[in-house]
């Protein structure tokens, strides 16, 4: 029976808590600030195709890229390696995680694109979104949260300089710079997207971190005893008794072995 001053335990407000989405969606503001204020603004990108040495793109192509590191990173939360251990394997929950934060954040782009004037933009942000995010997922998967953003701005570099081809069109692999209505841009992007999402589901966010994980993890754990020869083992207790080094035995103290025993001054008998 609850009391007045406990709550109910609710497992969805219990993973907000786990993953920190209240905390990390406020990353989201910014970037709708950009999208509701200067939606047009251009911004000159150099290229080294085509017949000019610029490209001119607006800010909305370019907050979808911020976005989908946010995705990827409000997808990873502290406790992964107690989600890899878990009991019930929770694949179907990182999914359905992923897939419900993609639908916010867009619902927010097209929420400021909309108030900025600019929904002409919505195709291109949507499809730079998915792209994006399964570039971030799939960097996330390899290196770890904090590194989500490697490969989808590796990404958005070659774009604009070598997309560009010389009859003013975009080559097939340069959907950033694609128009929205680029039926082949659409294609690579949701591809992008959809190994991005089952990496994330079925391999794991963050397996690299996990890989270089030290003693104490599941996985070290299974493998018995280790080997320790530094001076400070409290780093490996975890992961069995460190053994001493090679060619060297733990000193043993001697036994004391009673002596003989002699009467006292009042008849006791004590030991020497």
């Amino acid at each position: 029976m609850l009391t007045g001053t406990e709550e109910e335990f609710s497992p969805m407000r219990a993973y907000a808590a786990a993953h920190r989405l209240a905390r990390r969606s406020l990353l989201l503001l910014p970037v709708a600030v950009l999208l509701v204020l200067w939606p047009d603004y251009a911004v000159e990108v150099p290229t080294l195709s085509g017949g000019s040495t610029v490209v001119t793109a607006p800010v909305a192509r370019f907050c979808p890229l911020l976005l989908a590191c946010v995705v990827a990173l409000c997808a990873v939360g502290p406790m992964e390696a107690f989600t890899r251990t878990a009991a019930r394997p929770q694949c179907r929950a990182r999914c359905s995680h992923v897939l419900g934060a993609l639908a916010v954040v867009l619902a927010v782009a097209a929420f400021a694109l909309l108030i900025g004037g600019a929904p002409g933009h919505l195709p291109a942000v949507t499809r730079n979104l998915a792209g994006y995010t399964g570039l971030a997922l799939l960097a996330v998967t390899l290196w770890g949260p904090s590194l989500g953003w490697v490969l989808p701005l590796a990404y958005l570099l070659p774009a604009y300089l070598l997309g560009t081809a010389a009859d003013g069109g975009t080559r097939w692999w340069a959907w950033p710079v694609a128009v929205g209505a680029d039926v082949g841009s659409w294609v690579v992007a949701l591809l992008l997207l959809g190994a991005g999402w089952g990496c994330s589901g079925c391999v794991g966010l963050g397996s690299a971190v996990r890989r270089r994980q030290g003693p104490g993890t599941s996985e070290n754990l299974k493998r018995g005893p280790r080997t320790c020869y530094g001076r400070d083992p409290s780093a490996h207790r975890l992961s069995g008794r460190c053994a001493p080094p090679p060619g060297r035995r733990r000193r043993r103290r001697p036994r004391r072995t009673p002596g003989p025993r002699r009467p006292g001054p009042h008849g006791a008998v004590r030991t020497a």
